[in-house]
């Protein structure tokens, strides 16, 4: 059934900060990213095997089309030279016959465009532009293209001759030859696959086959296509209109299932789509639709942004080491190579800069509660509330997928950390191991998963479902997935922990009661009234692995499933920067070397944080490598440009003894007590030094502040000596760039820091509370050290940075830590009066 999506659509007005649409210019930058993934060498070898060998399938034609789009818009005019080698050898091979391995239907109609391109901006002299065009026009559909099925064939429908159809299309509206007849025969015959919905039915209904099937059916019309069955073409695609907006999820992805799916081209793929029914619907005067699909193209290429910014760029959802051999690469299928569809997300996004109309329009946000079942022959329910979206299929082809709740995304969120596709037990496509098991959000139970009914109120959109004797219901809202099962006897369901996205682990952690996944700054959580487990299984799908859970329950069980940011306050370790320990809030950031680093030191090292950070110090952490020269230039407004080395950094511990100062080395166990939007609270323990045993850092830091209290004890107090000295030290040495306007008072030490450049100047302080006795001493880092001769102490510490915009002289930030410290006297004294009433 189709579900009318035109109830309270919320359309934002001036005030809202995202535009409605993506431009012409910024389609051409996804072009630029799929070429340019593609190293010249590549292309260099890439190019003279084929006018060795021959064209062999269509990626090489669509990276010399992507190639055209970008030199005929002024971009890339040294590569002048091999656009016209490149076109020269696509012509040549395109008339003489079937491609090697696949065909010429699905890149003649590139061409076409391409030479188009190429003309109009005058690149090349016109006998080179005529007889590619002379190439083009001496192609024989019925010689030249792979698949040329029967009319009538009831077995299987056919996307290649649909493929064929547009390349004819766009041939006869260039005056590039075509064969109408060709179109009019396939154009009839393949309209009997769409459904209801106006979905179109590939075999076994992949979500892929019918969008990239329908953009070929659009791209009929833009091309001119007027024959006997063009307004029944027109009813079918707009009747597919809302469905193509109600299975789009809250990540802005196209639904899985199926074969060819979790690539990059699917996002510009229904981009286009999407930017050909604005078109369409402005050209009827339907601004608030035109203005809706102009945003679901928006969401889906602001989804992609991540995916793009990786290095090296991979054309699957994962990252995995990309595999550049046909038949290869974690998540692909066989024919999903790099070379092919990497730049077929090229190819979508130079066909969605033909299709857009720029015209201004409003960004709708499509946040209200729906629930959208398509015909059964897709056999999926899509549930929308808020800023989530959950996916179920109830008869998957298990080549690729299973039954169950397969997907869950939170706009924003990382796409995989829930579940973005399930894990099919035998998967057609490349993983990491072999699976041992299928695995989705899925009650445990030998009987089919059945559809009993959805619906949404205002509120909230809802699923129910029934296996055998059990009852399974689904709640979707604002809040997350509310999700109860009811049965005979002990009830369970399966609970997918995303592990390992191909190069850098989650973190997972199960308290019996609860299960939580960590990853890139935001946290999924599964809460259940029952008890959790871990099977102990593993199962890949093409975004990575997953560990399998399960909840239990007697007669009932409910689970609640929710995707949140990452606390403002947060503590965690980060074992992709060798078990680094990361303290932060919406202020600055700390980090501590772990077990397993080389440094060994036990200094505190600092992050300095604008006050628009778009990441998190924790998010650096657990992608070493990923964020760009981060000590040199910002990552998303965080810098750690400050030098620690061996000392004692900001706010690390030193230990006198023996006439000596020494040094800890880095900690050795790590306890998260609190993490949340107020507060962060953790220890860390640092191995034995000397008769006090091991010390342990009680650490406390609030949102909205500059300064982190740190209780300190140790294992054996009574073993402490009076000659010892033990404290928290300051790097004030020069050689590190820590030099600029340093104050020192009793208790206290500050350093406004010199200013590095374009990098602005950071600012440090450790001091104690006021009336504390300390001795201020210098170790051998030149760090100065505030020295107790007690075995327990407290202090505070911290930094700000003057590119936050809130302190830039070196007198505000005295007058800050001042002002924080006379604070600490206060609560000392309030607390000290409650504790005598």
């Amino acid at each position: 059934m189709v579900v009318a999506l035109v109830a309270a659509v919320a359309v934002a007005g001036s005030a809202c900060s995202q535009p409605g649409g993506v431009s012409k210019d910024e389609y051409l930058d996804l072009v630029e990213a799929a070429v340019a993934a593609y190293p010249e060498d590549h292309v260099a070898d890439y190019i003279d095997d084929v006018d060795r060998n021959g064209v062999h399938e269509h990626g090489f034609p669509r990276l010399t089309a992507n190639l055209a789009a970008l030199v005929a818009a002024g971009r890339h005019p040294e590569r002048l030279g091999q656009l016209r080698r490149m076109m020269d050898i696509c012509c040549r091979d395109a008339k003489r016959g079937m491609m090697k391995k696949e065909g010429n239907e699905f890149s003649v109609k590139e061409l076409v465009d391409a030479i188009c391109d190429i003309e109009q901006a005058g690149l090349f002299p016109k006998d080179a532009t005529d007889s590619w065009r002379r190439d083009i026009a001496a192609v024989d559909p019925w010689r030249c293209y792979r698949v040329k099925p029967e009319v009538g064939d009831t077995k299987l429908s056919y996307n290649w001759c649909v493929f064929g159809s547009a390349s004819e299309q766009k041939r006869i509206c260039s005056g590039m030859g075509g064969d109408a007849g060709f179109v009019s025969r396939y154009v009839v015959d393949q309209l009997r696959w769409f459904d209801s919905n106006g979905m179109w039915r590939d075999p076994n209904e992949p979500f892929v086959y019918d969008i990239v099937t329908r953009l070929q059916f659009a791209l009929l019309l833009s091309a001119g296509y007027a024959g006997p069955s063009r307004a029944e073409l027109e009813s079918h695609l707009d009747r597919g209109a809302e469905a193509t907006l109600a299975m789009q999820s809250a990540a802005g992805e196209i639904p899985y299932g199926g074969r060819s799916n979790q690539f990059l081209h699917n996002d510009t793929m229904y981009a286009a789509l999407c930017e050909w029914y604005a078109a369409r619907a402005l050209a009827r005067g339907d601004r608030r639709n035109a203005a809706r699909f102009r945003s679901a193209a928006a969401r889906t290429v602001a989804g992609m942004r991540r995916w793009l910014a990786e290095r090296p760029v991979r054309h699957v959802k994962n990252l995995y080491p990309r595999s550049w051999k046909r038949g290869t690469g974690i998540g692909c299928e066989q024919y999903a190579y790099f070379d092919k569809y990497m730049v077929t997300m090229g190819s979508w996004a130079v066909l969605a800069r033909r299709f857009v109309d720029e015209t201004p329009l409003p960004y709708v946000e499509e946040r209200e509660a729906v629930a959208f079942e398509t015909t059964p022959y897709f056999h999926c329910v899509f549930l929308r509330a808020g800023e989530y979206s959950a996916q179920f299929d109830y008869n998957a082809d298990t080549h690729y997928d299973c039954d169950g709740l397969g997907r869950i995304h939170r706009r924003g969120a990382p796409t995989q950390i829930c579940m973005s596709t399930p894990c099919a037990a035998q998967p057609t496509y490349s993983t990491e191991t072999t699976n041992v098991s299928s695995l989705a959000i899925i009650p445990v139970s030998e009987s089919p998963l059945k559809p009993a009914g959805s619906g949404s109120d205002a509120s909230a959109a809802w699923a129910a479902w029934t296996l055998g004797d059990l009852d399974w219901r689904c709640r979707l809202s604002s809040a997350g997935l509310e999700s109860t099962l009811k049965g005979t006897g002990e009830v369970a369901m399966r609970l997918p922990a995303f592990a390992f996205d191909g190069e850098r682990e989650t973190q997972v952690s199960c308290d019996g009661k609860s299960l939580e996944i960590r990853y890139c700054g935001w946290v999924c959580r599964y809460e259940t009234d029952g008890t959790v487990r871990d099977t102990g299984e593993v199962c890949c799908n093409r975004n990575g692995r997953y560990r399998a859970f399960e909840a239990r329950g007697e007669k009932s069980l409910s689970v609640k499933v929710s995707i949140s940011p990452a606390p403002i306050c947060n503590a965690e370790v980060c074992p992709e920067r060798t078990n680094d320990f990361c303290w932060e809030n919406d202020k600055f950031g700390m980090r501590a070397y772990g077990p397993g680093d080389y440094h060994k030191w036990s200094g505190w090292d600092v992050f300095n944080k604008a006050a628009d950070a778009g990441a998190t110090c924790c998010h650096l952490l657990h992608n070493p490598g990923k964020c760009g020269k981060w000590h040199d230039n910002p990552f998303n407004g965080i810098l750690d440009n400050y030098t620690m080395g061996a000392s004692r950094g900001v706010g690390g511990v030193a230990f006198w003894g023996d006439g000596e100062w020494k040094t800890y080395s880095d900690w050795e166990s790590a306890k998260v007590i609190r993490t949340d939007d107020e507060c962060c609270e953790f220890e860390l323990v640092y191995p034995a030094f000397a008769a006090p045993g091991k010390m342990t850092c009680h650490v406390t830091l609030r949102r909205g502040e500059r300064f982190f209290r740190c209780d300190v004890g140790f294992e054996y107090p009574n073993r402490f000596r009076k000659n010892f000295r033990v404290g928290p030290g300051i790097d004030l040495e020069p050689k590190r760039d820590h030099k600029g306007v340093l104050v020192e008072e009793e208790g206290l030490v500050s350093l406004f820091e010199d200013e590095k450049g374009e990098n602005g100047s950071t600012m440090e302080a450790v001091f104690v509370a006021p009336g504390e006795k300390v001795e201020a001493m210098t170790d051998h880092m030149n760090c100065r050290v505030l020295a107790f001769s007690k075995p327990s102490f407290t202090y505070w510490a911290g930094a700000t940075w003057s590119k936050a915009g809130e302190i830039t002289t070196p007198e505000a930030w005295i007058e800050a830590v001042r002002f924080f410290r006379e604070g600490v006297a206060r609560d000392s004294k309030t607390q000290t009066k409650g504790k005598q009433k």
